[in-house]
Formats: C-alpha cells, structure tokens, sequence
C-alpha cells in the first residue's frame, strides 16, 4: 500500500503539469471585472497554546462596519497567496465587503505542507493546528469588528477537509462553507486511512459520521449552509468523497432541526449552472429544508483536481470548470 506521502508526491508532480496545462486556458478563467484589488494584504503571526501559524488578511480599500470573513484553506504544496490568486476572492471582496484570510501551513508541520487534517486532535474542539485556525479567525473578527454572522471558511483539496472538521467543531464560529475537491469530517484517522479514503471514501456510515460532527459541536443552534463543489474526473480526490460530504452535512443540518424541535421536510432539486465562458456545465444538487437550499452539491462534470473556475497563474486551478468563487460569493455575500 502506498504511503500518503507517496500519493503526494504523485499529485505534486501531476499538479506542475495539470497547473501547465492550465495556462492554455487562462482566459477562461474569469476575473471579477467590476473590481480592483485596491486594499492591502497584512501578512501576521499568531500563536495558541497549539503552536503558530502565519496568514494574510486581505483588508478591502472601502471596509465598511461589520464586515463578513472569508477563511480559505490551501491544498498541499500551495500557499495562501496561490489561493488569493487563484480564487480571487480580494477582488470580490471589494464589492461584498468582507475579509479574506489566509492562514499558512509550514514545511515543519507537514513535510508536503497539507494541513493534518487526518490527525484525531484535528477533529475535536480547542486542540491541534484546527484550533490555531479557529482562534486565528476568532482574533481577526475581534480587530476588525467583523460580523460574527457572516464567518465562512472555505478550502481546498486538503484544505478543504480541513474546512469540513471546522464546521464539524466549530459551528458556533463558523457560519458556512464551501468545500472544494475535499473531504467529509473526520474522513481519516492516520495517513495510511487518509490514501484510502481519498481513493474510496471512508467505510464508516454517514450517519456516524454525522453523529460524530453534532457532539463535536454540541451547542449548534442553527443550519450551516454548506456548498460542496467536486469534480467528477478528479483522479485523486475520488468523486464518492463529494457525495459523501453533502450527505454528511444533510444529516448534520438534520439534527439541527430535531434540536430545534422540528422535523424539517428535506426535498432535493438539480440546477444546472449556467455561467458564460466556461467549459465545463455542472449540476447543482440542492439539498432543501422546508423549501431553503441548506446544503448544495455542484458536481463539475469532466473536471480533475482543483478550484472550480480558478485562475490558471496559481497552481491547482481548473479555469473551465464554473466558477467556485462566485457560488460562494453570490450564496453568502448577496449582492445588495
């Protein structure tokens, strides 16, 4: 059996020659053309009693009070500005008024700098590098007098699962998320389960895992809008972890409302996504509770490994596929 290091290894090496490839397509990509990235990036330090991490915050030029915050996660081998370029949520975020952050994951704490997102301290509440992420984001909400009702956390490939154990223990910080080419909560416990269940998704039920998310974060009071976007081509991230995770955060939100008292009537709608310029169409599964989309499920047909609709200059990008960064955007950040 491969080791999880081998198979990063093999998506490093792939991921130079996907992002390559790319660059052919660089004008399908899209950019927010209404906006400029006329703020300012302040990279800082900070540190818990789990360690220390790095980030940017992306501070819009014309910051209105009580802006919301985007937290977005980078794949292995990345970095928090691969992410602002590819994404480019900073342009975004000149119009929607919100803050963008980047935390940053060292070499020292991963060799291929994956966040460990398949460590058990990483699937509980204040322990491990999550809760480094999650007081990261409580302290930027502080200096910036953020909106405690517009905090999204966003990521990708690994970062993504990552995303997911945030939501699963922190939704009382967290009030939504997008999760790209990723993972269920808690989908692995060691690095030999986390190459499985990227190839095949884990065994355990999701009801289980489900169960797991709710008494990780026991005072949730209210649905986490959640929007899973996944390539049905990704040669690495198997399309079955996709599925799994919308599944997952059904069930979650499910619970939610046995909690509140109410048994939710829990209906499912395809949309299929239309958005000029781009090559791939793709199908919006939405999971609705009493008529409200509550988790969405977009599955990007022929699509690989990467950002849906992402800018080719960063490096795991699919520039054909409709653009992920908008879905997000248009779902928490309305335009007024």
């Amino acid at each position: 059996m491969k080791s999880l290091s081998a198979l990063l290894l093999t998506l490093s090496l792939s991921s130079a020659a996907f992002a390559q490839f790319n660059f052919g397509f660089g004008g399908l990509g899209g950019s927010n053309q209404g906006a400029q990235n006329d703020g300012k990036s302040i990279t800082k330090n900070f540190s818990n009693a789990f360690g220390t991490r790095s980030y940017q915050v992306y501070v819009p030029k014309k910051l209105s009070a009580k802006p919301g915050v985007v937290v977005v996660l980078h794949g292995c081998f990345m970095t928090g500005a691969n992410m602002a370029t590819g994404t480019e949520l900073n342009a975004f975020a000149e119009e929607r008024n919100f803050l963008v952050v980047y935390p940053e994951q060292t070499y020292g704490d991963n060799s291929w700098k994956c966040w460990n997102w398949f460590k058990p301290e990483n699937q509980k509440r204040d322990d491990g590098e999550a809760s480094i992420i999650a007081d990261l984001t409580k302290d930027v909400i502080k200096t910036y007098k953020a909106d405690t009702t517009k905090v999204v956390v966003s990521g990708l490939s690994a970062g993504s699962a990552m995303a997911a154990n945030l939501l699963g223990c922190y939704s009382d910080l967290y009030t939504g998320g997008l999760l790209q080419s990723g993972l269920e909560f808690a989908a692995a416990q060691t690095e030999n389960d986390a190459h499985n269940v990227t190839g095949a998704g884990p065994t355990r039920s999701t009801d289980e895992t489900a169960e797991l998310a709710v008494a990780c974060s026991p005072n949730r009071k209210s649905y986490i809008p959640v929007i899973v976007v996944h390539g049905d081509a990704d040669p690495y991230v198997n399309i079955t972890n996709g599925h799994r995770t919308a599944e997952v955060f059904e069930k979650i939100n499910a619970q939610v409302a046995l909690k509140k008292g109410v048994k939710a009537v829990i209906t499912h709608k395809d949309v299929e996504i239309k958005q000029d310029g781009y090559k791939f169409s793709a199908v919006n599964t939405q999971s609705l509770f009493d008529g409200v989309p509550v988790v969405e499920k977009v599955i990007v047909q022929k699509m690989a490994h990467g950002w849906s609709g992402g800018n080719s200059a960063a490096p795991y990008m699919e520039p054909r596929g409709v653009k992920a960064t908008q879905i997000l955007v248009d779902k928490f950040f309305p335009a007024k």
